[in-house]
């Protein structure tokens, strides 16, 4: 057996920190990406062996005491047996020291995706659970394996530790990018789905490169409970570990802080609109008068209570659409398509929302878009109201003229006696009936229409339709409002 204090290079009575730097020395000069010797792999082999033993001090203690009585080198055992504290110790270690895995630190970290998205989906109520878990499903575990898929070799494990929590930083965005451009949207449901799915990649990529490795030169986590020695740690490995520590501590404060202050957070309420695919992009840039467009409108409750809200949109500064007596609970969302009609023509008109709180006049929130209107001409319609019956389509805009009323035959003259001596007197001719009055017509107005234009188009005062219509003011007239025009026949 060779003598593991000639593979370390270093003398049997040297410090635990010699042997640490020996062996880290010798690491570095033997690895395979460095020699290209041979004997690479056996090398590092006994490397590792030995400093499993001479790094550990109990195994040492128990390698010097076979060493002196095989050779009769080396320090002298203070006694031939084992002390009773070695003895009491050195059951408990070999119950603590289970050996290596190299797959057990992944296999935490795919069950540790699997059981946040569960919790998050499954108890929604479990706020505080939720919230540590996200912590680290979101900070942590990204990183952490694809640090172990990009460098399956043993490294040190705290610099590893580190560079996973900047690692998912910059990953978790990455993925949140490319959702914002996919059909799924940045929504809940679909961050975890692509997080936990690129956990379990990593993972098992890691597990494989792990794998194809040999044991001395695979990543692996030793389950051991016995942890190495303040002292034995290098400066810029004590302030990395204090560093990383402090994170934790921070990340826990503040998870503690959003999971136990959502009662005192501000009050506010979510007002956006969309374009027709559900997302912040598509917005109709040009229409013609007349023509239909469609939003998506949204409304988001964080006041803290139930709260009645009013939208109105207008176009141009004329009114549009309105919805009244929205009623939402805390934290209940609305989302609805509205379809709106250009009336007037013009570029850069403003297509404004409004949300009214209550019974409130004043704003509470406002949106707006730009959009060019195309000049196109009005298709007006006349509509016919029969008796009985509800309102007929429309039909051209011009009226008709009644037709003429057909002539009126007087009977033809009875046989008459025989006439007096008298002279005959002139008949009296009967007297023609007059046509009955025609009903008056209606008219459905179409988008663009003005109350001028329509009397211009009946050959009618304007007055007369506002007076027939019970209309107050003449430019308050909307599309499909059913006008009655006097003075004409259908």
């Amino acid at each position: 057996m060779r003598d593991y204090y000639d593979i370390l290079e270093v003398s049997p009575d040297a410090e635990p920190e010699v042997i640490d730097a020996a062996y880290r020395r010798l690491e570095h000069r033997y690895h395979p990406d460095a020699y290209t010797g041979a004997d690479a792999a056996e090398r590092m082999r006994e490397l590792d062996e030995a400093y499993a033993v001479l790094g550990h001090p109990t195994k040492r203690a128990l390698y010097d005491r076979i060493r002196y009585h095989a050779t009769g080198e080396g320090r002298q055992p203070e006694s031939e047996a084992p002390s009773p504290r070695l003895r009491e110790q050195q059951p408990e270690h070999r119950k603590c020291t289970l050996g290596v895995n190299k797959t057990v630190d992944l296999a935490l970290a795919v069950a540790c995706a699997l059981a946040t998205t569960l919790i998050v989906l499954l108890v929604p109520s479990v706020e505080p659970a939720r919230v540590g878990l996200g912590l680290v499903f979101v900070l942590f575990l990204p990183g952490y394996v694809l640090v172990a898929a990009l460098y399956p070799r043993k490294d040190d494990l705290v610099e590893r530790l580190a560079l996973s929590l900047g690692l998912s930083i910059a990953v978790v965005p990455l993925i949140g990018l490319a959702l914002n451009y996919s059909p799924w949207g940045i929504r809940l449901d679909p961050i975890l789905a692509f997080l936990t799915l690129f956990i379990v990649l990593a993972a098992s990529v890691a597990m494989y490169r792990r794998l194809t490795l040999p044991p001395s030169e695979a990543m692996a986590i030793p389950v051991d409970l016995l942890l190495p020695k303040l002292p034995r740690l290098r400066l810029a490995d004590r302030l990395l570990g204090l560093v990383l520590v402090l994170a934790l501590a921070g990340l826990g404060v503040g998870g503690y802080f959003l999971a136990t202050s959502s009662a005192g957070s501000e009050e506010f309420t979510e007002f956006y609109v969309l374009g027709p695919g559900g997302k912040a992009e598509g917005y109709p840039r040009t229409v013609d008068v007349g023509q239909e467009f469609t939003l998506i409108l949204g409304v988001v409750n964080h006041e803290g209570e139930a709260v009645s809200y009013r939208v109105q949109s207008t176009i141009a500064g004329r009114r549009a659409a309105s919805l009244d007596s929205l009623q939402l609970a805390n934290k209940e969302k609305w989302e609805t398509p509205l379809t709106l009609t250009a009336t007037q023509p013009g570029s850069n008109q403003k297509v404004e929302f409004v949300l009214y709180r209550g019974d409130d006049d004043v704003p509470y929130r406002t949106l707006h878009l730009w959009l060019d209107v195309g000049a196109s001409p009005p298709q007006p319609s006349v509509t016919e109201t029969p008796r009985g019956e509800g309102t007929a389509p429309p039909r051209s805009p011009t009226p008709e003229l009644p037709p003429p009323s057909p002539a009126v035959e007087s009977p033809p003259p009875s046989p008459q006696p025989p006439a007096p001596s008298n002279p005959p007197e002139a008949p009296v001719p009967s007297p023609t009936p007059s046509p009955a009055t025609p009903p008056p017509s209606t008219y459905l107005v179409q988008p663009g229409d003005t109350l001028m234009g329509i009397a211009a188009v009946f050959g009618v005062q304007f007055t007369e339709i506002a007076a027939v219509n019970g209309i107050s003011n003449p430019n308050l007239i909307y599309p499909g409002q059913m006008l009655v025009i006097p003075g004409t026949s259908p």
